[in-house]
Parts: structure tokens; C-alpha cells; sequence
């Protein structure tokens, strides 16, 4: 069960039991059922395209070359607005992962088809 089921099962008005107890009779901890996230503003979004942009055209680039392509182009910006989110960085390794996957099998590819001519 996710944890917004168990939120919906949590009365902050029961008569008995406390909001903890209920917590744990559902096995949710009290900082999930209090926890609210928080939304991406406009401007993190934005920054995030860009950065989105500038790795998909020059994907050798690291942190470092991506905020100073950042600068050279106009958008101020810190390596650490640009290079250290949760999401940003699970975004880059799947990435990083897909290109390492295809290059593997182009390579073999190309030993299977090699080895087919030279037959």
C-alpha cells in the first residue's frame, strides 16, 4: 500500500487513538504522514531544460563544463543549482547507462558482422 493510501486511513479527529498510534497501526512514520513535498518552481524547471539541452548536445560534459557553457551562453547559474539534484542526477545515469548499452551493442554488432564477412 503507498503512503497516500495509508495517509487517507490516518483520522487527525479520532477519538482514541493518536495520530502516532494510528501511524503505526499502519506501519506509515509520523514524518511521512506530515511530510507535504514540494512542487519544481518555473525557474528550476528552466534551468533544468537548459541543462537537459546542453548535456543531450555535448554528453562528455561534466559539471564543471556544463555550468561554465551556462555562463558562456548568458544563464547564471552555480555547478551545484545545476549538477546536484536528486532527479537531475538519476536522469543523467539513466542516460549514461542507455549510451553505455547501446555502445556495447553497436560494438558487437559490428565484431558479428566483421566475422561474417571474413567467413
Amino acid at each position: 500500500m503507498n503512503p497516500g493510501k495509508k495517509r487517507a486511513m490516518i483520522k487527525r479527529d479520532h477519538p482514541a487513538l493518536s495520530i502516532s498510534q494510528q501511524c503505526k497501526l499502519v506501519r506509515l512514520s509520523r514524518s511521512a504522514f506530515y511530510y507535504t513535498p514540494l512542487g519544481i518552481n518555473a525557474d528550476t524547471l528552466a534551468l533544468m531544460k537548459e541543462v537537459d539541452r546542453v548535456f543531450t548536445k555535448y554528453p562528455f560534459f561534466g559539471s564543471r563544463q556544463i555550468a561554465a557553457y551556462l555562463r558562456r551562453e548568458g544563464t547564471v547559474v552555480g555547478r551545484i543549482a545545476e549538477g546536484h539534484s536528486k532527479l537531475e542526477a538519476i536522469r543523467c545515469l539513466k542516460r549514461y547507462i542507455a549510451r553505455e548499452v547501446f555502445n556495447i551493442i553497436v560494438r558487437r554488432q559490428k565484431q558479428i558482422n566483421q566475422t561474417q564477412i571474413a567467413a
